[in-house]
């Protein structure tokens, strides 16, 4: 069973689909879903042409804890990161990460088209849950992203 067949997991998908129509409707953008094993979780596209790669991350953490606690940085596993970013440089567009907090949306571009980091980060080995369930842990090389000067995206209904 893949973590977003669980109960957890499966409402980290519903909010991952609400920031999907939000980002549709800021941008004018159709996301197209790339299913539970793709690199990214969408693609967005205009007149059928890919313009970015979207991954979305739910992450129960408010932003004022975020900049308190964090120091202004999500974490995000190094190889999800080099993974999107080359996706990025093979199908040349940028690539973004969507981070759904408990109180907002931030969206930050991660590569512009050639596949170059366009955010600063960093990696450290650090030992997390290995999952969205907590089910265990990871040893791994994670990526701290500087979300500091991401763009805060608002359901029409916040704003």
């Amino acid at each position: 069973m893949l973590n977003s067949d669980t109960p957890l997991g499966i409402g980290y998908i519903k909010n991952q689909h609400k920031v999907a129509e939000l980002i549709e409707r800021k941008y004018g953008v159709e996301m197209i879903d790339c299913g539970k094993t793709a690199v990214v979780d969408y693609m967005a596209c205009r007149d059928k042409k890919t313009v970015a790669l979207i991954e979305v991350r739910c992450r129960n953490i408010t932003r004022k804890a975020l900049s308190h606690k964090y120091n202004d940085e999500i974490i995000v596993t190094h190889r999800k990161i080099s993974e999107t970013i080359e996706l990025s440089r093979i199908q040349a567009v940028p690539s973004f990460i969507a981070f759904k907090l408990l109180d907002r949306t931030l969206l930050i571009q991660i590569a512009d088209a050639r596949g170059e980091m366009v955010v600063p980060y960093r990696v450290d080995r650090t030992v997390t849950p290995n999952n969205c369930n907590k089910t265990g842990i990871a040893e791994r090389d994670n990526g701290f992203i500087d979300v500091t000067n991401a763009k805060e995206l608002h359901f029409d209904s916040d704003v």
